[in-house]
């Protein structure tokens, strides 16, 4: 591929991350546009039950990896479906993700997004340059799911720092290429097309400071920001651990389909 086409295919990917064209192309592209309500927006990060199949699904995983059964094998048995990354079906879109085995039904936690997550107000200009992979939650919640470069520094950084004596404070494998936790390669799904709708939804949502510390070593990412370290007087009593997204069927997918999903949200 020549250098003009590379640059081509990332702006391709990027220009939907990129604010000012975003504001420029609004109108032209509502029919790739995910609107939620107001009411859906209040409740975003709000579904308990999404946490309580996280928390499940991760003690199957961690039940197997001590029974030292195969990573594939496991979630085959606890999800039904394996995905993975490979070539997208779009041409010049790079790498897409995949029904490997199985099927996903529909509502169902089909892949996660990986990476560090930064409040609106945190630094965040260096990491974005020629980022086509950071996601913008609904309240202005940034999740950065770039696997190499400053931002794989930064998440190995933040990793570290929020150890809590030998227990682990997030899942770093997913900056390789071959991720623990099977589901964290969300940010490489693609737009829909006119020809190929979406497929899966973003969904926020917001792990309780409850949740496990032995199986936080699955979770895809880190706070920016350790909020419970800079305010030593906060009260942990009911309060969020973290920001998550992942990405739910909106119907079933079989086997060998692609995940695509609608980058643009308005609310009404």
């Amino acid at each position: 591929m020549s250098k003009g086409n590379a640059v081509s295919r990332h702006w391709k990917q990027y220009k939907y991350r990129f604010l000012p064209w975003l504001a420029l192309n609004w109108k032209k592209n509502r029919k790739s546009v995910r609107r939620v309500s107001r009411s859906e927006e209040c409740e975003s990060g709000q579904d308990g039950s999404l946490s309580e199949k996280l928390e499940h699904l991760f003690l199957e995983f961690h039940q197997s990896e001590a029974a030292n059964i195969p990573r594939d094998i496991a979630f085959f048995e606890s999800c039904g479906f394996c995905i993975e990354k490979r070539k997208s079906s779009i041409a010049d879109a790079g790498c897409g993700v995949f029904v490997a085995k199985g099927s996903i039904a529909k509502n169902a936690i089909a892949a996660m997004y990986p990476g560090t997550i930064y409040n609106p107000s945190d630094p965040i200009l260096i990491q974005s340059i020629s980022n086509q992979y950071i996601l913008r939650c609904i309240d202005g919640i940034l999740v950065d799911g770039k696997s190499n470069g400053i931002s794989k520094y930064i998440y190995r950084s933040c990793s570290k720092r929020d150890m809590i004596g030998t227990y682990e404070s997030c899942d770093t494998s997913w900056l390789t290429e071959t991720p623990k936790n099977p589901l964290a390669i969300g940010q490489y799904v693609n737009n829909q097309t006119s020809s190929m709708p979406a497929n899966v939804v973003y969904q926020e949502v917001d792990i309780p400071i409850s949740f496990p510390l032995f199986i936080r070593k699955y979770l895809p990412n880190i706070c920016y920001r350790n909020k419970f370290i800079e305010e030593q007087d906060i009260d942990l009593e009911d309060k969020v651990l973290m920001r998550v997204v992942i990405l739910r069927s909106l119907t079933e997918i079989h086997e060998n389909e692609e995940l695509f999903s609608a980058y643009f949200t308005e609310v009404f």
